[in-house]
């Protein structure tokens, strides 16, 4: 693949994300090649069912992201460069969750923590179902295609969309294309905290209730709670969906605690919340715009594309959040392609000591 000569090539983004699938292609290939009994023997990790000290799935490891390492036979997810990356380890089940009368449910253990970044890991689910292939994984958590998430500073988010949705500017997306909900609507985005710290043996565990609630629990007691108005489609398949993210530095599968059934009063809920008026069974989304302030008070910011850093910069304005971004994607695509430089060389080099033995 003739990508230019010297060494001041400069790719863009399309050709970087060519090079990079021609250079996994290519180690694919050669592993085939030269390691057919390791890669015959690759195969999903053998999962048994769901019990008291068995979780019903493991993680799904086709295609991983950037930053990701699975370890502990598919059920521990460990980011790398985690004192200096804050995203790049998203992982799904690899397998449908069951559900249960309560809903859907699964838990993680915290393995690591770091003080590096502040924010909550984000915990969830997704009717998208993973495959290997491109596009897989969006920029941040909550871009990701018809899923409903939880964690952050207190936030919650729901995408619609069969598709990752892609931020084409520096402009912040439609409540349309993403929607968001926030625990302290009235705090500016840069002041908002984690509603907790994560310590290493902390239990996180996610539920997705049958009327349309995302929940956190945090050691067994309720951390979050939010009514995002899309009830569970019994017809529906729903993976599991994880970013160790932020101040998570590695997450492990555990079976689900026995919490108790959660109230169904949507009225108790002291978080911002979609009429259920507003939603009706056949609607997967609404517009905002439409919406009477008085009647669904919702807060929007936007601000998942920036570090969450433990010392926010004190100069929060549109122009800081745009570098943030901006430098955030830059570090990204120099370790992209630095990924596929090395691996190019090494696919190389291989072949040509086969060949050399030939």
């Amino acid at each position: 693949m003739f990508c230019g000569e010297g060494i001041l090539v400069r790719l863009d983004t399309k050709e970087l994300d060519e090079v990079t699938e021609f250079a996994r292609r290519a180690l694919l290939q050669a592993q085939r090649d030269f390691c057919k009994e390791s890669f015959q023997d690759r195969r999903r990790f053998p999962v048994k069912e769901a019990s008291a000290d068995v979780p019903g799935f493991s993680f799904f490891t086709e295609r991983l992201q950037d930053n990701c390492m699975i370890t502990n036979s598919g059920c521990s997810a460990v980011r790398r460069e985690s004192e200096a990356l804050p995203r790049g380890c998203m992982v799904f089940s690899d397998r449908p969750l069951k559900a249960t009368a309560a809903g859907l449910q699964f838990a993680v253990r915290v393995d690591g923590a770091t003080n590096v970044f502040s924010g909550l890991p984000w915990l969830g689910f997704t009717r998208r179902r993973p495959t290997d292939a491109p596009g897989l994984y969006p920029a941040v958590a909550s871009y990701l295609a018809q899923s409903i998430l939880v964690g952050g500073d207190g936030e919650a988010s729901a995408r619609d969309g069969e598709q990752n949705f892609t931020r084409n500017s520096f402009r912040k997306p439609s409540q349309h294309d993403v929607a968001t909900w926030y625990l302290d609507t009235d705090v500016p985005s840069h002041k908002r905290k984690a509603p907790a710290e994560l310590s290493r043996g902390d239990i996180l565990q996610c539920c997705y209730t049958w009327e349309g609630r995302i929940l956190l629990y945090l050691n067994g007691a309720v951390l979050l709670d939010f009514y995002v108005g899309r009830p569970l489609d019994q017809q529906e398949e729903y993976f599991a969906a994880v970013d160790t993210c932020f101040s998570a530095t590695s997450l492990t599968i555990v079976p689900v605690q026995d919490i108790a059934a959660v109230p169904r009063d949507l009225g108790s809920l002291k978080v911002a919340s979609v009429p259920e008026s507003l939603y009706s069974a056949g609607m997967s989304t609404w517009d905002a715009g439409t919406l009477d302030a008085e009647e669904w008070a919702w807060s929007w910011d936007g601000d998942d594309e920036l570090f969450h850093q433990q010392q926010p910069c004190p100069c929060f304005h549109q122009l800081s959040e745009d570098k943030c971004w901006r430098d955030e994607r830059r570090r990204g695509s120099t370790a992209r392609m630095l990924l596929a430089a090395i691996t190019l060389a090494a696919v190389s080099f291989t072949f040509g000591r086969h060949v050399g033995k030939k």
